[in-house]
């Protein structure tokens, strides 16, 4: 759960990349220390509360960070990525789920461009699903695979 926390936190998700993750739920699998279930429930709870924590991040501190020197010399990029999340909310949104290169940031995005929560919270909660859904999977194929041998 920690782990999953971790890496979709806007603060710490850049150190703890979710291959990180997924190595540590094979090992869990493969060793018997843990039943896929536990695996994808401890995987949504972690990546669900790091998006709501980066969101609530965004939504306290986003504005001061919209007025940095840094962002700033960026207006034009983060008018785009406002406009596709204004644009395209639920797919933008798992598309930043799915991204691990997005995956902590899009949150906290969504946070900062103050787009409605109630929105955030029902697509977040289906794209963890299906984030955490696809974390077992992978699994599961790295089993099927690592059998053949």
């Amino acid at each position: 759960m920690l782990l999953g926390f971790l890496e979709s936190f806007v603060i710490t998700g850049f150190f703890f990349p979710s291959l990180l993750l997924y190595l540590m739920a094979v090992f869990l699998f493969l060793e018997g220390i843990s039943s896929l279930f536990f695996i994808t429930l401890c995987g949504y709870i972690g990546s669900f509360s790091g998006d709501q924590s980066s969101y609530l991040m965004g939504r306290m501190y986003g504005t001061k960070a919209l007025k940095w020197q840094f962002i700033k010399k960026r207006q034009k990029q983060v008018d785009k990525v406002k406009n596709t999340f204004d644009k395209y909310e639920f797919t933008a949104i798992l598309i930043g789920r799915m991204t691990p290169s997005l995956r902590p940031f899009s949150p906290f995005f969504v946070g900062v461009f103050k787009l409605n929560y109630q929105r955030f919270l029902f697509f977040d909660l289906i794209a963890c699903a299906v984030w955490a859904s696809g974390l077992i999977l992978l699994v599961v194929l790295w089993d099927y695979i690592s059998s053949l041998f």
